[in-house]
């Protein structure tokens, strides 16, 4: 069994893309419309699990569960905390090379950024 992607429901993908492409550093793998008029984006390494955007052409209201986040490792959390602007937590200190914040995407999607402690 191999994990493939998580897949994020958004209000609007240019501000999810400014989000995870722009300040967390994902690539854009690939973007397209679907057949519905959906738009997705797939970002990420080809080689691993991928994260999927999917906004739908018939808005919706957008719920991002309880208890659920997305993490990703980061050289600068504190820099992207910084220029996301949203409320943090941390940090939480897993170890004695390893930290972690929680902050929100655009949506309100909880993600946990990981960085060495310097």
């Amino acid at each position: 069994m191999n994990f493939l992607l998580a897949i994020l429901e958004v209000r609007d993908i240019d501000r999810s893309l400014a989000f995870y492409r722009d300040l967390i550093g994902l690539p854009v793998i690939r973007q397209f419309i679907s057949k519905e008029g959906d738009r997705i984006a797939m970002l990420g390494q080809e080689d691993q699990p991928h994260l999927e955007l999917v906004c739908r052409q018939t808005p919706k209201d957008v719920v991002p569960g309880n208890g659920m986040a997305v993490s990703f490792e980061v050289e600068d959390a504190l820099e992207i905390i910084r220029q996301n602007e949203k409320a943090f937590e941390g940090p939480v200190v897993t170890g004695p090379d390893m930290q972690f914040y929680f902050t929100q995407d655009p949506d309100g999607y909880r993600v946990q950024l990981q960085e060495k402690r310097r």
